[in-house]
């Protein structure tokens, strides 16, 4: 039991750190909302995803904490892939601060192409959000079945040491 946990550790790794395209379901008076968003992942709970603050997601994100995401590698086979559910927040000033560092951390070629100062003097269209997983599930056809996810949040909680 525990090589799989250190394995499906590895394959959770392996997609959150490769994969760069994460897609939010948000929901306000019941009219539920799917978009994609480049994300960076801080290594434990966090993810950061900068998006304009008019858009339907944010504006649904302002009113209605509670969101969940999927991640899917491009290839069919081994069909495997997250979901995940938890809260997200508009971050404001310096708290972006955060989200920019891991942001540019995995994205080093934005770092002059971002509207940074706007962003942290809560100027312009842009915020950073920060979505703090609650609950994560890893489908993996090779280690569950085909379509069968399982809840691996604990397995990812061990691993809160790895910096992504």
């Amino acid at each position: 039991m525990k090589h799989q946990k250190e394995e499906i550790k590895k394959i959770l790794n392996e997609i959150l750190k490769n994969e760069k395209i994460m897609v939010l379901a948000t929901c306000f008076e019941d009219a539920p909302w799917a978009t994609p968003v480049i994300y960076a992942w801080d290594g434990n709970k966090r993810f950061y995803f900068l998006s304009r603050k008019t858009t339907r997601h944010a504006k649904n994100i302002s009113k209605n904490p509670r969101m969940s995401a999927s991640i899917y590698p491009r290839e069919l086979r081994p069909l495997r892939g997250i979901q995940m559910e938890g809260k997200v927040k508009i971050l404001k000033g310096k708290e972006s601060l955060r989200a920019l560092k891991v942001y540019i951390k995995r994205f080093p070629r934005a770092k002059g192409k971002l509207p940074l100062k706007d962003i942290i003097e809560k100027r312009g269209e842009f915020a950073f959000f920060e979505f703090e997983i609650e609950k994560i599930y890893l489908l993996s056809e090779k280690h569950f079945g085909w379509g069968k996810r399982e809840d691996v949040t604990a397995i990812l909680n061990k691993g809160e040491q790895n910096e992504g």
